[in-house]
């Protein structure tokens, strides 16, 4: 599991504005790993996000378990797991493949997406928090 800080880049000009779309800099997402990326210019609780790949292919969630909008990792910067990630609040177990909460107190609801891609070696990532925030 990789913690970052400070993950994105912004040009002086978008400074002033928020941008959805950004490059992760430093970014690496292993194989079946979570990454946690600090997103500290948007409003609690998408303060983070975490990233994973799996079969080659990085997906995104944001860090906010469905039962309670409150980051899975408890705010601690780490959150184990390859194929399953636990809320470490109230115990909810969400699928690293589809974000699905598949036991606990959200069961059968999926954490919110974010959409993330690969340009040249690069991770770009959508981080907008979601319209339905439920």
């Amino acid at each position: 599991m990789q913690a970052h800080g400070v993950p994105y880049s912004k040009s002086a000009a978008s400074q002033a504005k928020f941008q959805p779309v950004r490059r992760l800099d430093g970014i690496v997402v292993e194989e079946g790993q979570a990454t946690l990326v600090s997103t500290p210019d948007l409003p609690p609780p998408w303060r983070s996000a975490v990233l994973t790949r799996i079969q080659g292919r990085v997906l995104g969630y944001w860090n906010v378990c469905r039962h309670i909008p409150i980051p899975l990792d408890g705010g601690l910067g780490a959150l184990e797991g390859a194929k399953e990630w636990v809320c470490s609040t109230h115990g909810a177990r969400f699928r690293a493949r589809d974000g699905m909460c598949v036991e606990g107190p959200c069961e059968g609801l999926s954490l919110h997406r974010i959409a993330v891609e690969e340009r040249d070696g690069e991770v770009w990532a959508h981080l907008e928090p979601p319209a339905d925030q439920g």
